[in-house]
């Protein structure tokens, strides 16, 4: 008869703190979106991009990135800011890397029915590279640039680059 009321016990208090845990995980987040959305309101936020790989002969060099939002500006410090010869980048590419500041066009930002928000916004960049289809486009070499950011309810964002996928993590 004890036995038996000592695991009744026992199970009693496991599904307690269960629950308790459970309940706390809901909590926290909760306050891991209400943080994310306030980044997002502020407009003064950093999203660090999963490094893209290049691969040679001699190994893999993975390149970071970031994207900075700071009020009607950006600072990018991506591939494209950073332009290099050939078709992989060279020794010490990485560590040289510099952000460049442009000014945001038309940011806009909406919320979706599920509650993601969806920041979208261009911005002009001078282009170094010889695609002669962009070339004839854009004869003052300055392209748009255009980017739409997907939150959910965490850190990791959803970054398209025209129609190009990438992924990141905003920084809290």
């Amino acid at each position: 008869m004890k036995k038996e009321l000592l695991v009744l016990w026992v199970t009693g208090i496991l599904i307690f703190l269960s629950s308790c845990a459970s309940l706390h995980k809901s909590l926290s987040k909760k306050e891991m979106t209400n943080a994310v959305h306030a980044k997002i309101d502020s407009r003064e936020y950093r999203i660090d991009m999963i490094p893209r790989p290049f691969t040679s002969e001699g190994g893999t060099l993975y390149v970071p990135g970031y994207i900075q939002v700071c009020g009607d500006s950006v600072i990018s410090c991506m591939t494209y800011d950073n332009p290099y010869p050939g078709t992989f980048p060279p020794k010490g590419y990485v560590e040289n890397m510099k952000g460049v500041k442009y000014e945001i066009l038309d940011y806009q930002q909406t919320e979706t029915r599920r509650g993601r928000r969806v920041v979208s916004f261009w911005f002009k960049i001078k282009y170094d590279e010889y695609d002669p289809y962009t070339l004839a486009r854009f004869k003052d070499r300055i392209v748009p640039m255009r980017y739409r950011f997907e939150f959910g309810n965490s850190t990791k964002v959803r970054v398209l680059q025209f129609e190009y996928l990438m992924f990141g993590t905003l920084s809290l």
